[in-house]
C-alpha cells in the first residue's frame, strides 16, 4: 500500500538538508504504539535479521535550498509532500488515521504542519521487465575487514556486479520475512523457512543501471553515519512477486531510513 501525504504550513520553515531521521521520527510518532513497538523491538524477522518493511520518498514541493553559516537547509514554502510505502497495510492505515485525528498538532521536527490531503495510490501493473526511477536513493553495502582487521562498510555502485547480486539476496529475505509474518510462522527455525528460501531463492530478479550518472550519487548523513546511495533510472526484471515486494518495501538496504523507494516509468 502506498499513500501520498500532502502538507500545508502557514509560514515558511527550515529543515536540515539531512532530514531523513526527521521524517522517520515523524512516521514512528504518528502510528499506533503497538505497531511502533513491534517495528522497533521485533519487526519482520528472518535468521536474526530484522526488517521494518517500509520506505519513504524524498520531500517534494515548493522548496528552496539555502545556505546559512556554512550549513545547507531546505526552505519549505506553503506546501510539500512525501510518499510512504509498505506491504504491511495495517501500518499505513494506522499512520493515515493518526494524521487525520481532529485537533491533533503535527510536528515535523520543531515545526507545526497541517494535513491538506492523503491520497491512496493505485497499485500499478507489474511486469517482468520494467523501467524505474528512484524516489529516494538506493544503497547496498557489505561489512568487510581491512588489512588491520578492522570492520569497514563498503557501499557498492550500480555498475559493480555485487550491486545486483546483493539487492536480490536482500529482496529474497524481505519476501520470506513478510511471508512468514502473514503465515504466523513464529519459529524462525521452522522447516517451512527453508522451503520458502528454496522457493524464492530460485526466482529471478535483476537490476541494471539505465540512466545513472556520477551526479546521481548522494552522500547522506544519517545520525552521524555516512551512507552512499544512488538516484537515477534502472531496468528491473524478474518474477512478479519479487518485483511487487520491492515496490512496496523499497530496493536495497536501510529502507526505513528513507532509501530505495521507486516509481515505475513504463
Amino acid at each position: 500500500m502506498r499513500i501520498n501525504i500532502n502538507f500545508y504550513c502557514e509560514n515558511k520553515f527550515l529543515l536540515p538538508i539531512q532530514y531523513n531521521h526527521i521524517i522517520q521520527s515523524f512516521i514512528y510518532n504518528n502510528i499506533n504504539k503497538k505497531i511502533a513497538n513491534f517495528l522497533h523491538e521485533k519487526g519482520f524477522e528472518i535468521n536474526k535479521r530484522n526488517f521494518k518493511l517500509f520506505s519513504f520518498s524524498r520531500i517534494n514541493g515548493k522548496i528552496d535550498v539555502i545556505k546559512i553559516k556554512q550549513e545547507y537547509f531546505l526552505l519549505i514554502k506553503n506546501s510539500f509532500n512525501f510518499i510512504l510505502s509498505s506491504p504491511y497495510e495495517e501500518f499505513i492505515t494506522s499512520f493515515a488515521l493518526n494524521l487525520t485525528e481532529n485537533n491533533k498538532k503535527l510536528f515535523l521536527g520543531e515545526n507545526i504542519v497541517e494535513i491538506y490531503s492523503i491520497d491512496v495510490l493505485f497499485e500499478p501493473e507489474f511486469k517482468e521487465n520494467m523501467k524505474i526511477r528512484m524516489l529516494s536513493p538506493i544503497t547496498i553495502y557489505s561489512t568487510l575487514n581491512d588489512a588491520m582487521g578492522n570492520k569497514k562498510t563498503y557501499y557498492y555502485n550500480p555498475w559493480e556486479k555485487e550491486f545486483d547480486i546483493l539487492i536480490k539476496e536482500n529482496l529474497i529475505k524481505k519476501m520470506i520475512a513478510f511471508n512468514n509474518f502473514n503465515n504466523l510462522v513464529d519459529d524462525i527455525n521452522n522447516p517451512n523457512l527453508l522451503k520458502n528460501y528454496d522457493y524464492f531463492g530460485n526466482k529471478n530478479f535483476f537490476i541494471k543501471p539505465y540512466k545513472v550518472m556520477k551526479k546521481d550519487e548522494k552522500i547522506i548523513n544519517y545520525k552521524d553515519t555516512i551512507i552512499k546511495a544512488w538516484f537515477g533510472e534502472y531496468l528491473i526484471s524478474g518474477d512478479i512477486d519479487l518485483i511487487k515486494i520491492s515496490y512496496y518495501c523499497g530496493l536495497g538496504s536501510k529502507n526505513s531510513q528513507g532509501f530505495g523507494l521507486y516509481e515505475i516509468l513504463n
